[in-house]
């Protein structure tokens, strides 16, 4: 587990970023480095999406953080959270190295989501998104998900600590 605390939405956002670096170059370069090894050497799932499931409350900085990971993946499109519609997709250049290739990042916000409601989750196609072998699927309000319903490769926990975040990531 990596724990990581920032004190602005710019710090949030580049942690993000930080991310999309490591996903892109395949390095365990900056700050993901023990995170990075786990992805590069069990998660190399091609028939499946990459998923990355984001917790926390409401304004503790998940939509901030998928904007810099949006941002490191070269995607120019102005990211907004999808509580209303559940889920927005975004096309980008394509990473493609040894067994990782992806070239969608879907960013889903379940906020919304009532008792595990599987029509709804069918209604916005989240087994197809799932699905997707060149895409990166960005959980935010996983919780509301049984574990059983998708398996992430990585989790964030956002929690706020005085004016800071405080952001726990780990490797199921």
């Amino acid at each position: 587990m990596e724990v990581f605390e920032t004190k602005s939405a710019s710090e949030t956002e580049n942690l993000g970023n930080d991310l999309a670096e490591s996903l892109r170059l395949g390095s365990g370069a900056g700050k993901f480095v023990s995170m990075y090894r786990y992805i590069d050497t069990t998660v190399r799932d091609t028939d499946r999406a990459f998923a990355i499931a984001l917790n926390g409350e409401l304004g503790a900085g998940k939509t901030t953080f998928i904007k810099g990971l949006a941002k490191g993946l070269g995607i120019k499109e102005v990211i907004t959270s999808p509580t209303y519609v559940f889920v927005r997709s975004y096309s980008f250049k394509p990473i493609i190295r040894q067994s990782f290739h992806k070239d969608a990042l879907y960013h889903l916000d379940l906020y919304r989501l009532e008792n595990q409601d599987k029509k709804t989750l069918q209604s916005f196609g989240f087994d197809e998104i799932l699905s997707d072998p060149k895409g990166i699927v960005v959980v935010e309000w996983a919780e509301r998900l049984e574990s059983s319903t998708y398996r992430s490769a990585i989790n964030l926990d956002f929690n706020y600590l005085g004016k800071n975040r405080q952001i726990k990531v780990y490797c199921r």
